[in-house]
């Protein structure tokens, strides 16, 4: 199940589009990760909508790191 089962765009063509948290991105792509196209819906991205479908299923669950979210593993202390 990919991102286009749970989204839809509105008021632009597939394509790329620079965003703010993950650069640019390629919405033509359908390998693009759930969960960051859900990051995207969720702040607000205005060229994403939730399709009927997606209302229905739970995202897939997958880390997602943008180009300036760095994640380190934290040290036990």
């Amino acid at each position: 199940m990919g991102w286009k089962d749970q989204y839809r765009l509105i008021g632009i063509e597939q394509g790329r589009v620079k965003t703010s948290r993950f650069g640019v991105v390629d919405f033509a792509d359908p390998d693009l990760a759930v969960g960051m196209v859900k990051t995207l819906f969720e702040s607000g991205l205005p060229y994403l909508e939730l399709a009927p479908e997606g209302e229905l299923r739970p995202p897939e669950e997958k880390p997602v790191k943008g180009p300036g979210n760095k994640a380190s593993p934290r040290k036990a202390t």
